[in-house]
């Protein structure tokens, strides 16, 4: 179940794991939407912006960071 959480954010009241960020954010909105575009982090990085510079870093620093990890990072974030 979905309920408002702030003025601008709804959270649903159970953890659910979701297949991917796109069937999150649509979920989260009500329709059809490209979650890695969709998802921004604290400083409004687009889970897209993030994912492809993790390509470009350092092959030592990709290796210490588990995708679970990564995926944390936007757990209480909204879609735009």
């Amino acid at each position: 179940m979905l309920v408002k959480h702030g003025s601008d954010q709804i959270r649903l009241t159970r953890t659910y794991v979701f297949d991917s960020p796109s069937s999150a954010a649509s979920v989260l909105s009500g329709g059809s939407k490209n979650g890695r575009t969709e998802w921004r982090d604290a400083q409004g990085r687009s889970l897209r912006a993030n994912q492809e510079a993790m390509t470009v870093a350092p092959a030592t620093e990709a290796l210490n960071s588990s995708s679970e990890e990564q995926n944390e990072k936007y757990i209480g974030y909204h879609s735009e």
